[in-house]
């Protein structure tokens, strides 16, 4: 359908749980069935909700995780580039020239550094009314958040997942990572996530995992930044 038609289709995953760090679709009415999937108008984008508006999208069965992946052709793509990022776009046309010479990996960078650092999401989907999405039947996760390791990994008797070198002692439901040599030791806490790696520590509530990136932009104003990186 992607291929014949001018869509944008959004991969969406049944929630199996009120989860707080991801984003959301709502689903809108069913537009086609082709093969026997359902893909359905995309009524909105919704942020990374507070619980108990996670628990009403999960309970409510009208919205999707959005899992970041898509269905589109390169035409349809570029169209609504030029229509909803038209900065982006006159990037990538400067960079396009480049490819296939000697200057593309030059071009690469200055399109890199000069790019405004959006998701495609915010940048497009959202304003395009071309979007539509599906249900995929598959199991999904975003292994990219450190809570993700307590859904894999067997916790202990006090309901701690813990990698690496370790102490724990009258702590509960903790994910302790530990990257490299050295020692980490926790004593009377719960609910936190600690992520040891070289020179950086990250001591983080559960509920505030998925807002680490406030926390790497602060890093990264340092003047030592590379030293954490």
């Amino acid at each position: 359908m992607a291929a014949k038609e001018d869509y944008l289709i959004t991969i969406g995953i049944a929630p199996s749980r009120a989860e707080t760090g991801y984003g959301y679709i709502k689903l809108g009415q069913p537009h086609k069935t082709e093969a026997g999937i359902t893909i359905y108008e995309v009524e909105e984008f919704a942020e990374k909700p507070r619980l108990l508006v996670a628990q009403k999208y999960y309970y409510g069965r009208e919205h999707l995780w959005n899992s970041g992946m898509f269905i589109w052709s390169v035409k349809t793509i570029m169209k609504s580039i030029e229509e909803h990022a038209p900065e982006a776009y006159a990037l990538l046309q400067t960079y396009a020239k480049s490819i296939g010479t000697a200057d593309e990996n030059a071009a690469r960078i200055k399109l890199y550094n000069e790019a405004e650092p959006i998701s495609i999401d915010f940048a497009v989907l959202e304003k395009a009314s071309n979007t539509l999405t599906l249900k995929a039947d598959i199991v999904w996760d975003d292994v990219g958040s450190w809570n993700s390791l307590e859904r894999y990994m067997k916790p202990n008797g006090d309901r701690n997942v813990v990698v690496g070198n370790a102490v724990l002692e009258d702590s509960y439901e903790l994910t302790v990572y530990n990257e490299g040599e050295g020692l980490i030791a926790c004593l009377g806490v719960s609910d936190l996530v600690v992520v040891k790696s070289e020179n950086l520590v990250l001591v983080a509530h559960k509920t505030k995992v998925s807002e680490i990136k406030r926390v790497l932009a602060k890093i990264g104003e340092r003047d030592d930044a590379d030293k954490h990186f």
